[in-house]
């Protein structure tokens, strides 16, 4: 049943006219380009983006802030439709999910580019980073963002199986 969902997304998303396959072309080169900045990144560090000591809230915390609340934001319609069974909201709930998955994933990945070097990410895992639990506020933001990554996939995936099925979640 999975493998047949993920042969129709797959078909879905490789069909299209030519304007969609050179705008999918694009957008395949730009992330390549930011991958290749990343890498860079973990070889240098920070002092590749020019974000050190002085520059402590740049980009990656700015965007870690914004996309917080926009995952935060899919609780405004889970509640409502889910605890409240107010149904009306049904169609767009699936779609708040799945931005809050990606939302959440992207914030703990910026937060392991914040930190300059991947091999660090290690002082945020509790116990582990013993210096800095329980103290850290980027450790206990790293727990509740993975809770929540893993109640928001729950629901999407749920939701998703259920629509496969033909029933209504």
């Amino acid at each position: 049943m999975l493998i047949d969902a993920i042969n129709e997304i797959f078909k879905i998303v490789t069909t299209g006219n030519k304007k969609y396959k050179m705008w999918m072309g694009f957008l395949s080169v730009l992330a390549l380009i930011g991958i290749s900045f990343v890498f860079t990144q973990i070889d240098q560090g920070l002092i590749a983006t020019n974000m050190r000591d002085q520059v402590s809230w740049g980009w990656y915390i700015a965007n870690f802030t914004f996309l917080v609340g926009l995952a935060a934001a899919a609780v405004v319609l889970v509640i409502p439709y889910y605890i409240y069974n107010y149904k009306p909201i049904g169609e767009i709930v699936l779609i708040g999910e799945i931005m809050a998955v990606a939302a959440v994933s992207m914030c703990l990945m910026f937060i392991l580019l914040d930190m300059g070097s991947a091999e660090r990410f290690w002082h945020l895992i509790p116990y582990i980073g013993i210096f800095n639990w329980p103290g850290s506020i980027l450790t206990w933001d790293v727990i509740v963002l993975n809770m929540y990554l893993v109640l928001n996939l729950t629901l999407v995936i749920y939701a998703l199986a259920k629509t496969y099925a033909g029933k209504p979640y």
